[in-house]
């Protein structure tokens, strides 16, 4: 324990970090749950905060329909 906790993100899988306790890792920008399962680095970690991990996973576009199959109006 004297390098301290060893944090990955589990979003991007490339960040990694070492703080000496949770509350040094959120200070730094982390986001860690309250059981310790996930952490996610400070570029990732917004999508992830207050419910927004539905949003998160789903960061691509909605598919679009092709020109002229669109919508032509509301009935």
């Amino acid at each position: 324990m004297k390098n301290g906790i060893n944090y990955s993100c589990d979003d991007c899988k490339n960040a990694q970090a070492a703080f000496k306790s949770r509350n040094t890792a959120r200070k730094a920008g982390w986001a860690v749950a309250g059981d310790y399962k996930f952490c996610y680095c400070p570029q990732c970690a917004p999508f992830h905060r207050f419910g927004a991990a539905i949003k998160a996973n789903k960061r691509a576009e909605p598919p679009q329909l092709p020109d002229g199959l669109g919508q032509l109006k509301i009935i």
